[in-house]
């Protein structure tokens, strides 16, 4: 019974310490970035439902105006942003190559 008071007392150290949460290990949260749309193909940009994925559910054009979420990698390590429109009370989109974006 000690050494299982003793591992639940070092998880919740360790979650207090290290402001770890289980969801967020494969996708990065950080404060919001303001960005904009700046495909060099002139072409609207791919908003996947996943990182990498294959439906697209949106298409934005260059200089539209995002904010991105959060960020992750892919297995060709390249980095995706979950985003959404720069607007008051927009709701996430989706999912872009984050080298598409040009943020300030």
């Amino acid at each position: 019974m000690r050494k299982i008071y003793l591992i639940l007392s070092l998880i919740v150290l360790l979650v207090a310490v290290t402001n770890f949460h289980p969801a967020t290990v494969q996708a990065q949260e950080f404060n919001i970035i303001p960005c904009k749309v700046l495909d060099s193909s002139g072409t609207p940009l791919n908003v996947r439902s996943t990182p990498n994925g294959k439906k697209i559910v949106a298409t934005l054009k260059n200089e539209t105006k995002v904010e991105i979420l959060k960020e992750t990698q892919d297995s060709q390590d390249r980095t995706w942003s979950y985003i959404r429109l720069k607007q008051k009370n927009s709701k996430p989109l989706g999912w872009v190559l984050t080298e598409k974006l040009f943020c300030e």
